[in-house]
């Protein structure tokens, strides 16, 4: 099975598993506030590789990616078991 989204799309919510997490009444701030810390995550992981890489090089390029889907990994299972006990 092979997933046919284009691959910039491939990390994305789909809009059923973010529809998912909302409340009608809620939606558009929501699918909002979704775009925009999405394009704050992509504008701090610009800054951030671009950082770590002038003081470290590639070695702390490569940590500071870890560490932040490390991050990641954290957020979304806490996100996960709110979604279970809800």
């Amino acid at each position: 099975d092979h997933d046919l989204r284009p691959p910039d799309k491939l990390h994305h919510l789909d809009g059923r598993d973010l529809l998912a997490f909302t409340k009608a009444e809620r939606v558009t701030m929501d699918v909002g506030f979704y775009y925009m810390s999405n394009a704050a995550g992509r504008l701090v992981g610009t800054l951030l590789s671009g950082l770590s890489y002038q003081i470290g090089g590639l070695p702390l390029c490569l940590a500071t990616a870890a560490a932040m889907s490390g991050a990641s990994w954290l957020a979304a299972r806490r996100l996960a078991s709110t979604q279970a006990g809800a």
